[in-house]
């Protein structure tokens, strides 16, 4: 009996749930309820701008340019030899000092030196310690010197850039290698050894015009 019981009250539930459905979403404003409650979900869309259709678009490999444009190369020869130097001699006066420092301390604390040779030790550690400040001083006006110049070579290749787009009827040039947010190029579309050619052909006339008189 209670077998039976429990089958009919499940049919009576499943006929309830059935009229209730073809009630709701049987009719034109249950299933228009149901429209507006789908289409109030947030829908992720992306439209691609108006000015991008038919856009031309090519790109150069940016490490390539760093690696081969000649003017990039020359710079890193004439600064990178200064800063070696300067880095060397940075870090050997550097320990010379520092071991003079400690001897010095311990030579006080020990009492094994003079007052007067303590004096003389505290002057010549502080005259080398000026030479380092003098050093990095020179490291620094080096390394903002080859930031100019940086800038100079980069304005340069943008300016190339410019002209190129204008001729070839270019809307963009997209900088794709290390450290780029271009996850893929077509091959197609590279143009990294004909910026290349261009801009150290350029750049090789620059140099064998006569250099201004200062």
């Amino acid at each position: 009996m209670n077998a039976k019981l429990s089958l009919g009250l499940n049919i009576v539930l499943l006929v309830a749930v059935a009229f209730l459905f073809f009630k709701v979403y049987g009719t034109k404003e249950g299933a228009d309820a149901v429209k507006t409650a789908t289409d109030s979900v947030p829908q992720l869309k992306f439209d691609a701008p108006k000015t991008m259709a038919g856009a031309k678009v090519l790109y150069v490999n940016i490490d390539s340019i760093d690696q081969k444009y000649q003017a990039f190369q020359d710079l890193g020869q004439s600064v990178s030899g200064q800063l070696a130097y300067l880095q060397k001699t940075f870090g050997t006066k550097q320990q010379t000092l520092e071991a003079r420092y400690t001897a010095l301390q311990e030579k006080v604390k020990a009492g094994t030196i003079s007052a007067d040779e303590a004096t003389k030790e505290e002057q010549e550690v502080n005259t080398m310690y000026n030479e380092l400040a003098k050093l990095q001083q020179q490291a620094d006006v080096l390394q903002g010197k080859m930031a100019q110049q940086n800038a100079t070579i980069t304005e340069e290749i943008t300016k190339y850039f410019k002209v190129y787009s204008r001729e070839k009827g270019i809307d963009y040039i997209i900088g794709y290698g290390t450290g780029s947010n271009l996850l893929y190029a077509n091959d197609s579309l590279d143009v990294t050894q004909t910026v290349l050619d261009a801009l150290n052909k350029n750049y090789a006339e620059s140099k064998a015009l006569p250099k201004p008189i200062k």
